[in-house]
């Protein structure tokens, strides 16, 4: 009976197929103990191999003291936002050690900024508003258990429906990629269910797992789905939920997983009222200070699209560049498909009817389906390094230099924007009126930035007296991302590759960049 309990719990289709109700709520047979399989933590990411050894001691102290100085809610928040952006696999306590500090310093390095572990109020600020989105499209809300003094923080936003059980409570989404329980089972102790539980699935398939006197949890990855499931010893019984998720989901399951273990640990078995952070608007929710139409003139910045098309075109149509991220879907800078009524694209010289899907202003971009040939989608990298050769391709200047698109080069010339703007690269490489929203880069083809503003030469000369000279900027890969992410995109992600011959790399960006025209 225990076995089918386990599939009960863990495969919702199975709820229906002949689980006997009595044995759900029977004590598990203590019998002769058997060894217990631990199976070993999943390794962390990359960036958080830090070993305490390395570790500057005087480096360690003073993040350790940073953290002390914030307030207790800012000290879990932000390891609770950390896990939301999958810095963090880990629930949130008080002490402070090498990996949170090679967690926070990862984030850093993403940023752009000193990776130096040590969280500053603009690190959480940014922190925050990175989170955000996704925050937002999970919406967390609280569900208190109909039959124990439990509470669980689900994600409302994911389009959830809910059965009553006789054991608590299953949540399904609408497109069928999440699954929740949330049981109640009087008379189990934690050490023989999590023994039983194990069983039911082969050793390569558990990704980690830990069981102590009160309570169990583990992760379990099988073909194209994910388990995560945590139960607490409570009065009489036990207490917890579980997931099922589709690997691919692009609500991020792994990351909901620990927010939802840490909150639900902090409410029933540390009696803590702890909330989820709550999304913020910050200045990477604002419109951007150095991009778009709406730039002041003084910041001496115009976005390199919106460019005139001269001849029998009217003075109000304009030019732009994207470039395919998902099959039909195509991504380019919000200000180039700003008012428009009609969108087309051309890849190849070929040309498409478009229609704009989503736009976020704050970050400057949009999403264009497009009926025009779909290649290979661009692979997105994020992480690009100061000093990194890049590359530019799009359409700028487009009635007056060549149909087939303009390769330029150069490097990153700086992690930030103009006035240390997070979400920006600045880059060498030139850019015209209507490169804006190509793609920019790195010397294996993977898109590091959207290219979205240069400095205006002529302003600057007349404000410093002086001609600044390749000065441009691109969105960082990690803006688009969040943005895909939120928009329910699946986009096709890249590390650091092999170089490709100049002639090699502007041959890929050129198969999947696309002119865009707007009329008005």
């Amino acid at each position: 009976m225990m076995g089918c309990w386990a599939r009960m719990i863990l495969t919702a289709t199975l709820v229906a197929g002949g689980c006997a109700g009595p044995a759900l709520s029977a004590p598990v047979s203590d019998g002769a103990p058997a060894p217990l399989r631990r199976a070993s933590p999943a390794p962390p990411p990359a960036l958080l191999r830090l070993a305490a050894s390395s570790v500057d001691r005087q480096a360690l102290e003073a993040a350790r003291s940073a953290f002390r100085a914030l307030p207790k809610r800012e000290r879990f928040d932000l390891q609770l936002l950390l896990a939301v952006l999958g810095y963090w696999s880990a629930v949130a306590n008080d002490s402070f050690g090498p990996k949170l500090m090679a967690a926070i310093a990862a984030f850093q390095r993403d940023l752009g900024t000193e990776p130096t572990g040590r969280m500053d109020a603009g690190t959480l600020a940014a922190l925050h508003a990175a989170a955000s989105p996704l925050l937002r499209l999970w919406d967390l809300r609280s569900v208190s258990h109909p039959f124990a003094d439990a509470t669980l923080w689900i994600p409302a936003g994911l389009d959830l429906t809910r059965t009553t059980e006789d054991t608590g409570y299953t949540f399904r989404s609408g497109d069928g990629a999440l699954q929740i329980t949330f049981d109640a089972f009087p008379g189990l102790s934690p050490e023989p269910v999590y023994r039983a539980l194990l069983d039911e699935f082969p050793p390569s398939t558990v990704l980690y797992s830990v069981v102590d006197r009160d309570f169990f949890a583990f992760s379990i990855s099988m073909g194209d789905t994910s388990r995560y499931l945590r139960f607490q010893r409570v009065t009489g019984g036990l207490v917890g939920f579980g997931l099922i998720w589709t690997s691919d989901a692009l609500f991020r399951g792994e990351r909901l997983s620990v927010v939802m273990s840490d909150l639900f640990r902090a409410s029933v078995a540390l009696k803590q009222p702890r909330r989820p952070p709550e999304p913020v608007v910050t200045a990477a929710d604002a419109p951007p200070a150095v991009a778009g139409p709406s730039s002041s003139p003084s910041a001496g910045v115009a976005p390199p699209s919106a460019a005139p098309a001269p001849g029998n075109a009217p003075a109000t149509s304009s030019t732009g560049t994207g470039f395919y991220v998902a099959p039909g879907l195509v991504l380019t800078n919000a200000h180039v498909v700003e008012g428009c009524t009609a969108v087309t694209t051309a890849l190849a010289g070929t040309p498409g009817a478009a229609q704009v899907l989503a736009r976020d202003t704050g970050a400057d971009l949009a999403l264009v389906q497009t009926t025009a040939p779909g290649p290979e989608p661009a692979r997105l990298r994020i992480g690009v390094r100061l000093g990194e050769d890049v590359a530019a391709f799009g359409f700028p200047l487009s009635t007056l230099l060549a149909s087939s698109g303009n390769f330029t080069r150069g490097t990153v010339t700086a992690t930030a924007g103009l006035h240390d703007d997070n979400r920006r690269l600045q880059v060498s490489a030139p850019v015209q009126p209507g490169n804006s929203g190509g793609p920019l880069l790195d010397e294996s083809g993977a898109v590091v930035g959207i290219v979205v503003a240069k400095l205006n030469a002529l302003k600057m000369a007349q404000t410093y007296d002086d001609v600044p000279q390749n000065i441009n900027f691109a969105i960082k890969a990690s803006v688009a991302a969040r943005f895909l992410e939120e928009a329910g995109v699946p986009y096709l992600a890249a590390g650091p590759g092999t170089p490709l011959r100049p002639a090699d790399l502007a041959a890929l960006a050129q198969s999947f960049t696309v002119a865009i025209r707007c009329p008005p």
